[in-house]
């Protein structure tokens, strides 16, 4: 369903994003970053998607909570290099 929303969204010039929306494991930086990049569902999805439209984006995390700013910015910064 999702490659066939894509499609629809490229056709259509509009964006969709793909937002990891799961609530496991967010709430203390350890477990946030074992959550995010090593259950590999980023870098699966990139790997998937890597040849689709510009009209598709990420978002990491919606609404992250309890957790430190400097540890956030930090796993973001590796789970873009994961996308990448």
């Amino acid at each position: 369903f999702f490659d066939q929303v894509i499609d629809w969204a490229d056709e259509l010039e509009i964006y969709v994003i793909l937002d990891n929306h799961t609530s496991s494991g967010v709430g203390n930086g350890t477990s946030a970053n074992e959550g995010l990049i090593l259950n590999k569902v980023w870098k699966n999805l990139a790997a998937y998607y890597k040849d689709a439209s510009e009209y598709l984006l990420y978002e990491i995390y919606n609404e992250p909570f309890n957790i430190n700013e400097t540890i956030w910015s930090d796993i973001q910064g590796e789970v873009i290099e994961v996308i990448r």
